[in-house]
């Protein structure tokens, strides 16, 4: 029995073989870009949402920073005005003219002195919820930079708020304890100043860029 040659269609086989490969081609694209525009889609959600805690964060870090800061001025003067036992050491004039500039810290009679006090407690909640998703995968360096750095800062500055917490547990009849509270709180004034005139005016209009 002889045997028959037999005619292998390679042309058909080529083109059978690239359809098979263009359509596996067309499958992984779709698939990346598909993840991609949900990649998008999620830190979009997410900036939205971090633009508006840190929207809230400087609303509210604006007014604890200017009672603070009064406090901040008044503890300064007050510190000039008595010696290390706490005894008044200003003239009349000038203790009757503290009395009446901050009268929610001094008694109009006495010395004995109030201390309000305003905690920073800054929220960082749609920032840790966008770090447990895939959101950050996407995003442009210089504008993670910018996240990073004010996220970091802020959390510098919610840390004193254990420090100030310690002073003012420990204030009692000594010029030292008053100095104490007011060291930290100037550290933590500074560090706010920081935050709210740079860190977060920057990151507010790269988050405005990016979402445009």
């Amino acid at each position: 029995m002889g045997i028959k040659n037999v005619k292998i269609d390679w042309i058909n086989h080529l083109v059978g073989l690239l359809g098979v490969l263009f359509g596996v081609l067309i499958a992984f694209w779709l698939s990346n870009w598909s993840d991609e525009k949900r990649a998008e889609a999620t830190l979009e959600v997410a900036l939205v949402n971090i633009k508006s805690e840190v929207s809230r964060n400087d609303a509210n870090l604006d007014t604890i920073f200017n009672n603070n800061l009064k406090l901040y001025e008044f503890l300064g003067k007050y510190l000039k005005s008595v010696d290390a036992e706490m005894n008044v050491t200003a003239t009349d004039q000038v203790w009757k003219s503290l009395q009446r500039q901050y009268p929610e810290y001094l008694e109009d009679e006495g010395s004995e002195v109030r201390l309000d006090l305003d905690l920073f407690q800054l929220s960082d909640v749609a920032w840790s919820a966008a770090h447990r998703t895939d959101a950050f995968s996407s995003m442009d360096y210089n504008l993670a930079f910018a996240l990073e750095k004010s996220y970091d800062l802020q959390a510098r500055l919610s840390e004193f708020d254990g420090s100030l917490i310690n002073d003012l547990k420990g204030i009692n009849n000594t010029r030292e304890s008053f100095l104490n509270l007011y060291r930290t709180l100037g550290f933590a004034l500074g560090i706010a100043t920081n935050l709210r005139e740079d860190n977060y005016t920057e990151l507010m209009q790269m988050i405005d860029q990016y979402l445009e």
